[in-house]
């Protein structure tokens, strides 16, 4: 006898949705009669064999097979039935007849799948095939087999093979971070190119009001800080250079996020504060077009302040000695400009003024005080005003600590602080591809570096990482080069830094990582990376 899916009642008026081992199901079923929603194998013998439905909001999730697609993950989302993800691409099932557990909890089920290439190990979804991922790949070398899984409050917990320490006991509370940062794969959410650019070269221009919330991943509400990739694209300015303020509308801030001499081409990451409506600000004094990708948001965990100008050494000695010789200039940070003293790091903008170098260069580093680490922030040549975002752990004391190789005035700007969720480390360079091969090719054409990123001084339990990522000597075509991180998989339409053949150009990223612990360097052009952590979420 072959299975269906049958389904539904109504009852006192209202449909009804009954959920029984032996039906094909709908979310809404106008009818009194059961009747069929859907015939998932149609072939004259075969049976698509639903089981283990599950509610998911207004989603209904289970199992069941086709010919075509095997044994695999199926939603019914309103009017629709539809397979959901091939997660073992071609025939073969990803999912057992039994055994897959389909456990709801918050906004995903978790479950038990073999994708072809990992073996059996434990995958979430959230009934769109970009929301069906594994979790993690907890056996790396064979299968981490989970099984009987439950669910708890917002606890999951089931059996697991690590390879290491045999079947044993495992669990997981995916919510534990959610009232912190939640990592977005990189979406353009502005491009002005082929549009007005904002600003006017005397500074007399409007801000562009940008809908934030939304919009690419972000929720409708909720939220009170983004992480935002915010690039100038062929700026003009007069004699004194240009500059863009990303703020939450209402009164403009005396604050920059990045500086621009005409011609150039600058990115910096910005964690932005919102609006009430959800919105941010960009005001340019001088004239360019603006790109901006989005790529987390805040709900709780980051306090998001309206910048604030803490630092400012022009008009006084500036920082640093041509040697490298100078002190690290100390900056009380806590106290001021609306830090507490609870804050347990802080997110600046920090920029270079007039940077005077040697022939290799300057660069700043901004650590907790005590033992410099081997880490830069921004690197400058000889005349350069640069800007970077830094998201800096504060000392026991409350300061952080600025160490120029080089000469140069600098200004900081704080944007707000870190009371939960980020776990804030001084900065460790784990990767420097300069003595090897550099990364990307010229065209476009090379294949994107994966780095690994959980293992060292990163837990495995790390969903996103603030990391420092550096092009040296970029070789780019004359359309310029750039830099994409992401998650590795499909490569997103967005960009973390720009740079012209020549250049060395800093910038500051909160990378998502992938299942595995990894993040994945494509470089339009070609470059050697450094990459800096500073701590994790």
């Amino acid at each position: 006898m072959s299975v269906r899916v049958w389904l539904g009642l109504v009852l006192g008026g209202a449909s009804a949705v009954l959920l029984t081992p032996a039906v094909e199901v709908r979310a809404e079923v106008e009818s009194t009669e059961p009747v069929m929603i859907k015939d998932i194998n149609p072939s004259s013998s075969g049976s698509s064999s639903p089981a283990e439905f599950r509610a998911l909001g207004d989603l209904v999730l289970f199992i069941a097979f086709d010919p075509q697609h095997g044994r695999e993950l199926w939603v019914i989302d309103g009017d629709e039935t539809r397979l959901v993800t091939d997660i073992f691409p071609g025939t073969e099932s990803a999912i057992s007849q039994s055994g897959a557990y389909l456990i709801p909890v918050g906004d995903a089920v978790f479950f038990r799948a073999d994708d072809g290439s990992n073996g059996p190990e434990l995958w979430k979804s959230d009934g769109t095939a970009a929301g069906t991922v594994m979790v993690k790949d907890i056996n790396p070398s064979g299968d981490g087999n989970p099984l009987y899984m439950t669910a708890v409050g917002g606890t999951v917990y089931f059996s697991a093979d690590d390879g290491s320490n045999g079947q044993e006991l495992w669990g997981m509370n995916p919510g534990y971070l959610a009232g912190a940062f939640v990592p977005l794969t990189p979406s353009r959410i502005l491009d002005t190119r082929g549009a007005d650019p904002v600003g006017e070269l005397d500074g007399s221009g409007d801000a562009y009001v940008l809908q934030v919330t939304g919009v690419g991943g972000v929720p409708s509400s909720g939220v009170t800080a983004v992480a935002l990739n915010v690039t100038v694209v062929d700026g003009q300015a007069n004699d004194f250079g240009g500059y863009v303020t990303v703020f939450p509308c209402g009164t403009r801030p005396d604050a920059s996020n990045l500086n621009f001499v005409s011609g150039q081409t600058v990115p910096n990451s910005v964690i932005a504060p919102l609006s009430a409506d959800g919105e941010v600000c960009l005001y340019v004094y001088g004239v360019a077009d603006v790109l901006v990708d989005v790529s987390g948001y805040f709900v709780s965990g980051f306090v998001p302040l309206t910048p604030d100008r803490i630092l400012d050494t022009r008009g006084s000695d500036p920082v640093g000695e041509l040697d490298g010789s100078g002190d690290a200039y100390v900056l009380q940070v806590t106290g001021v400009g609306g830090v507490p003293a609870s804050a347990t790091a802080v997110a600046l903008n920090v920029t270079v003024v007039d940077g005077e170098a040697n022939d290799f260069g300057g660069f700043v580093t901004v650590f907790p005080c005590g033992t410099r680490p081997d880490a830069s922030n921004l690197n400058f040549v000889g005349g350069q005003t640069v800007p970077n975002s830094v998201i800096a752990p504060l000392s026991s004391s409350g300061t952080v600590c600025f160490y120029v190789y080089g000469v140069a005035d600098l200004l900081v700007d704080v944007s707000g602080y870190v009371t939960s969720g980020f776990t804030p480390q001084v900065p460790d360079r784990i990767l420097d591809t300069r003595g090897s091969d550099p990364v990307g090719e010229l065209d476009g054409s090379g294949d994107a570096y994966t780095l690994q990123v959980t293992g060292s001084s990163v837990p495995a339990s790390a969903t996103a990482v603030a990391l420092n990522v550096t092009v040296v000597d970029g070789q780019a075509n004359d359309f310029g080069g750039f830099v994409t991180v992401f998650p590795c998989g499909t490569r997103p339409d967005a960009s973390n830094l720009n740079f012209v053949g020549g250049q060395t150009v800093p910038n500051s990223v909160i990378a998502p990582l992938s299942s595995s612990g990894t993040v994945c360097l494509y470089v339009y052009g070609q470059a050697d990376l450094l990459v800096d952590v500073s701590g994790h979420l």
